[in-house]
C-alpha cells in the first residue's frame, strides 16, 4: 500500500512539473506567436556571411524586427541572378499600428530621403546583423531589379567590409598597371650615372680649395675681430648711435609741422577744387554774358546815332557854359566887389 501511495504521488509530481514546464513555454513565447510582423525584402550583391536567420534587424541601436529567411534570388524568384535575397519581419509595434498601405507609403518617403539598410558585423565575432539607416541617395546605385517582389522592398547599400575590399582590389589593379620592372631599370641607370658622377670629381682638389677657404674666413674673421677691438671703430659707433638718435629727435619734432602742413594741403586742396567748379560754372555762363553785352553795346551805338545832333547841340552848349564860367571866373579875380554887390550905380553930373 506504501508502495502504491508513493508511485501516485510521483507520477501527480511529474504530471504538474509537465503542466509547469509547459505552461512557462507558452508563457514565454506567447508574445512571439501573436506578435504582428510585417514582411520586407532586401536584395545584397555580396556576401552575407555571419548574417543568420533570426539576427536582428536594428535603427541606430534600436531593434525593429528579425531575419525571417536567407536564400538565393534564383531560388526564390526562379531568376538567372546572384542577388542574395533576406526576408526580414518587422514588429507591428515599431510601426505605431499603421496599415500595411500606410506603411507603403511612409517606407517610400523615407526611401526618397536615403533609407537604406547594409549588412553590419558585431566586432571582431563575425556576427552579423541588419542596419537601418540614411545615407546620401546620391552615394551608392541602387541594384537593378528587373522583377516584382512578392513583399515590401527596402534598397540596401554595401558594407563597410564590401565598400574596404572594392577600395583595396581598386589599389590592387592600380599597383598592377605600374610598371615595376621599368622603374627598378631607370633606378639602376640613374644609380649608374650618379656612380660615375662622383668617380669623376676630383676629391683631394675639392678637399684643397675647402681648406684654402676655411683659412682666409678665418683671418677674415680675425681682421673684423681686430677692427672691432679699435678705440676708432667705438668712437664711431658711439657718433652712429648719436646720430641715430639725433634724426629721430628731428623726425618727431618735424612731425607736427608735416603733419600741419598736410592738413592746409588737403585745405588748400578743398579750396582749389571748389573755385575749379565756380571757374567751370562761370565758363559756362561766359556765352550767355557775351551775348547780352554784345546786345547792349548796338543798343548804345543806335542811340548814341539816332542823338547825335542833340548831343552835339549839348556839347557846344557845355562849352559855352564852361566859356562863361571861366569868364566869370576872371572877373571875380579882378572885381571881387562887382562879383558880390554887382555894377555900380551910374555916375551923376552935378551943376557947378
Amino acid at each position: 500500500m506504501t508502495d502504491k501511495t508513493n508511485y501516485f504521488k510521483i507520477g501527480v509530481f511529474v504530471l504538474i512539473a509537465i503542466a509547469m514546464a509547459i505552461a512557462a513555454i507558452l508563457a514565454l513565447g506567447a508574445k512571439e506567436l501573436f506578435r504582428e510582423e510585417i514582411l520586407i525584402e532586401t536584395y545584397f550583391n555580396e556576401s552575407v556571411q555571419g548574417l543568420e536567420v533570426g539576427s536582428p534587424i536594428k535603427y541606430r541601436g534600436i531593434t525593429l524586427g528579425k531575419v525571417k529567411s536567407i536564400q538565393m534570388v534564383r531560388t526564390a524568384y526562379n531568376l538567372n541572378s546572384s542577388y542574395v535575397m533576406v526576408l526580414c519581419a518587422i514588429y507591428g509595434e515599431n510601426v505605431h499600428k499603421k496599415t500595411f498601405s500606410e506603411f507603403e507609403v511612409m517606407c517610400s518617403e523615407m526611401i526618397e530621403e536615403g533609407l537604406r539598410v547594409r549588412l553590419t558585423s558585431q566586432g571582431l565575432t563575425g556576427v552579423a546583423y541588419l542596419e537601418v539607416d540614411y545615407f546620401d541617395p546620391n552615394r551608392f546605385e541602387l541594384l537593378e531589379v528587373n522583377w516584382k517582389p512578392r513583399y515590401f522592398y527596402l534598397p540596401s547599400a554595401p558594407s563597410a567590409i564590401a565598400r574596404l575590399g572594392e577600395s583595396l582590389e581598386k589599389i590592387m589593379n592600380n599597383l598592377e598597371q605600374i610598371n615595376m620592372h621599368q622603374i627598378s631599370k631607370n633606378l639602376e641607370s640613374l644609380l649608374s650615372v650618379l656612380n660615375g658622377k662622383i668617380q669623376n670629381v676630383d676629391i683631394k682638389n675639392i678637399g684643397h680649395q675647402t681648406e684654402m677657404l676655411l683659412t682666409e674666413l678665418r683671418e677674415s674673421n680675425k681682421k673684423v675681430k681686430e677692427l672691432l677691438e679699435k678705440e676708432e671703430t667705438e668712437k664711431i659707433i658711439t657718433d652712429t648711435s648719436k646720430i641715430v638718435a639725433g634724426a629721430r629727435r628731428i623726425v618727431e619734432k618735424s612731425e607736427k609741422p608735416l603733419t600741419d602742413f598736410m592738413s592746409g594741403m588737403s585745405n588748400i586742396e578743398s579750396s582749389i577744387t571748389k573755385l575749379s567748379e565756380k571757374l567751370e560754372a562761370v565758363a559756362d555762363d561766359l556765352p550767355e554774358l557775351s551775348a547780352r553785352m554784345r546786345k547792349t553795346l548796338t543798343r548804345l551805338d543806335n542811340l548814341v546815332a539816332a542823338e547825335q545832333q542833340d548831343i552835339e547841340t549839348v556839347i557846344q552848349n557845355f562849352k559855352q557854359i564852361s566859356e562863361d564860367l571861366a569868364e566869370i571866373t576872371r572877373n571875380s579875380r579882378r572885381y571881387p566887389a562887382q562879383t558880390f554887390f554887382g555894377d555900380p550905380p551910374p555916375r551923376i553930373k552935378m551943376d557947378k
